[in-house]
């Protein structure tokens, strides 16, 4: 188990997780892919909607974006999370 994680077997479990993922996902649905210890596995949730602290975190990055796109002179600490 040294080398288990040397680059080749790192960019092949990604490989693996994005084939996974692409075959399993269905457009216009939403997903929460988590890590499932004691068991160290992946799980693919469907749920409702996204979960609120990734939309507050798109929006917040979405705003970031717009304010630093228009030269603004903003510091990233000046936003708030919430």
């Amino acid at each position: 188990m040294r080398n288990y994680w040397q680059r080749g077997v790192r960019l092949a479990f990604v490989d693996e997780v994005l084939c996974w993922l692409y075959g399993t996902v269905k457009e216009n649905e939403d997903y929460t892919l988590q890590f499932a210890p004691p068991f160290h596995r992946l799980e693919l949730l469907q749920t409702q909607s996204c979960p609120d602290v990734i939309t507050s975190h798109l929006e917040l990055l979405t705003i970031f974006l717009q304010l630093t796109s228009c030269n603004c002179n903003i510091r990233f600490t000046d936003l708030e999370l919430t």
